[in-house]
């Protein structure tokens, strides 16, 4: 039997830029490359970790290798797709800017470059196939046999940068003690988004647990699994490996996460009469560590950011959590009467050993939410942009500049749950910065069966065309107005924004935040058909909207609202703010700096 441990990629950082597509859609709309960004292992924290490498490869000699087992092989119809250089894994999709940036690459590195397989090549020029002959590639690039029988207790560790599309992550490392007869799988980029390119990223798992039953016997594969995914494009790159031996204790908490539909979303903003009766709240404690931890639990508390005031909490244990297993926390407390504000999820592993543990630091991680209110100026939205905690925000956009013969009609789709009705009479967007003015935009509410079903054109309701101006970017965020109030009686539904640029003289875009995982039908894009967009469009539901709005900042309050007299603004943060208030024309009626 095959083991899968996923969702458990450590040290592992995302980065991604607001130039670049996210959906699920054959390459034949290619997006420019994010600049890239580059996490190194640190060696003190290896050390601190459980006492440095004990074994190396950083692909000098190729698949020779030069590591102190031997050479490298390749496996599976596609195998010889892994190369070794110092090159970027060229393709019609993929610029010499896509290039892993490890500690190692000036001396090689491994790449399994799809993208370049599925062009024809004139010289150094690449052409991609037609759509119909991309073939999803299927290849494994093997290590040598590996004795750790003096130190079965370890965690294996590797750089990488990876891209893929257009199925599901086709990236899996597998790690056996029999030859591969049998054999545990790691999936170490779970939550990247399809056609989203990493940073170089550090990851880490324990491979104890997976080792446990002929540790001298040790081998591991990176496995290109096209073929089962689904995925034709774009590349996996890896460098720098190592095993290290793992510390007596080590627990670090993962993919922390709070759905109030329990349905793997989390929204950052949402109404008092939407949040229903529980809240979904789980996270991952693995044990990295050589020694098992007793009475390992997971406890989640939840806290008004205002008053610091506990208001519910959840948890998950077990006795005993051997090396390289993993505790899974998924509970649904039910829910006191929350206030309007934010509110900060923080998630804690514990064990009857963690005063022994080198990196306390991991074994935290944070979420947060908004509760808004339920009258009128309510805001719905799926982003929290602007609230996440403090240097996790990830930002990213969909625009009319980003697809080959979209310029015109652009559909972005949000996904909306209502629990009970819900009175809409505008939709909000966040624009991007790079927004021209001129451009076009007609916003609607959709039946997420439509939608699914590649139909955009019969919306519930919808507003008229709306031009957007200068004030509206300098703004950044627009209110467009419904034809009159509408009613979203219990059912799902998808908030829209049609973008038309005239042609690509105005060229504009929707901030697409990127910072929690979604599930892959959260947002939606329609280009002649619905792509998926695993992430949170900030296309917003507002109700009681009167040409008074407010960016939601974490920490500011505004009232009332609407208002045709004084405009209270309240802060809770000691800092500077600049405040604009805009009537529904996009006209700054009010400007002012504050503290």
């Amino acid at each position: 039997m095959n083991k899968l441990y996923s969702l458990l990629a450590g040290a592992t950082v995302l980065v991604t830029s607001s130039s670049m597509a996210q959906l699920a859609i054959r390459p034949v709309y290619p997006c420019p490359a994010p600049a890239s960004a580059h996490t190194n292992v640190d060696p003190a924290s290896l050390e601190l970790r459980g006492g440095g490498a004990l074994w190396t490869e950083d692909f000098a000699n190729g698949i020779l290798g030069n590591n102190p087992s031997g050479a490298w092989t390749l496996d599976g119809p596609d195998g010889a797709i892994w190369h070794f250089g110092t090159t970027a894994p060229r393709g019609a999709y993929t610029p010499n800017s896509e290039r892993i940036q490890s500690t190692t690459f000036a001396n090689g590195f491994a790449k399994f470059a799809s993208d370049s397989a599925n062009c024809t090549w004139n010289g150094n020029t690449p052409t991609a196939l037609p759509v119909e002959e991309f073939t999803d590639w299927d290849g494994s690039l093997v290590s040598p046999v590996i004795d750790l029988s003096a130190t079965p207790a370890v965690i294996l560790s590797w750089q990488q940068r990876a891209r893929y599309c257009c199925g599901s992550v086709p990236f899996l490392v597998e790690v056996s003690t029999d030859g591969f007869n049998t054999w545990s799988t790691f999936s170490p980029v779970p939550l990247l988004q399809v056609n989203t390119l990493t940073a170089t990223q550090t990851i880490e798992f324990s491979i104890t647990g997976a080792i446990s039953a002929n540790p001298g016997n040790t081998q591991f594969r990176f496995h290109h699994d096209g073929a089962n995914a689904g995925t034709s494009h774009y590349h996996w790159q890896v460098d720098d490996i190592q095993i290290i031996a793992a510390p007596a204790v080590d627990g670090r908490v993962f993919s922390g996460y709070c759905s109030h539909r329990g349905d793997g979303t989390e929204f950052g903003r949402i109404p008092q009469n939407q949040l229903g009766a529980t809240m979904n709240l789980g996270a991952l404690l693995e044990n990295m560590g050589a020694t098992a931890l007793t009475n390992a639990t997971i406890t989640a508390v939840v806290t008004d950011d205002l008053t610091s005031t506990q208001q519910f909490t959840a948890s998950g244990s077990v006795a005993s959590l051997a090396p390289g297993d993993t505790l899974f926390m998924d509970e649904y407390p039910t829910l006191p009467t929350l206030a309007p504000g934010a509110y900060t999820v923080t998630f804690t592993a514990t064990s009857d050993e963690i005063a022994g543990d080198p990196t306390p630091n991991n074994n935290v991680t944070i979420r947060t939410f908004e509760v808004t209110e339920s009258g009128p100026a309510t805001v719905y939205s799926f982003d929290q942009i602007g609230g996440h905690p403090d240097g996790t925000e990830i930002l990213g956009s969909v625009a009319t500049d980003q697809f080959t013969g979209a310029e015109d009609e652009l559909w972005g789709l949000t996904y909306y749950p209502i629990i009970t009705d819900f009175e809409v009479n505008a939709i909000e967007i966040v624009l991007t910065g790079s927004s021209v003015e001129g451009g076009t935009v007609r916003v609607a509410i959709h039946d997420s069966t439509a939608v699914r079903s590649d139909d955009v054109g019969s919306p519930f309701i919808e507003s008229d065309d709306y031009i957007i101006t200068a004030s509206d970017i300098d703004n950044g965020v627009l209110v467009v107005p419904l034809s009159e109030p509408f009613t979203m009686t219990p059912g799902a539904y998808y908030a829209g924004a049609v973008m038309f640029s005239n042609a690509g003289t105005s060229h504009f875009g929707i901030i697409d935040d990127l910072t929690v995982p979604q599930p892959p039908w959260a947002s939606n894009i329609f280009i002649d058909q619905t792509y998926t967009n695993p992430e949170a469009l900030a296309i917003r539901l507002r109700s009681g909207f009167d040409g008074i709005t407010e960016n939601e900042l974490k920490g500011v309050g505004v009232y009332p609202n609407p208002t045709e007299g004084i405009l209270n603004i309240t802060f809770t943060r000691n800092d500077d703010y600049n405040v604009e208030v805009s009537n529904i024309l996009g006209e700054v009626v009010s400007k002012r700096r504050v503290s």
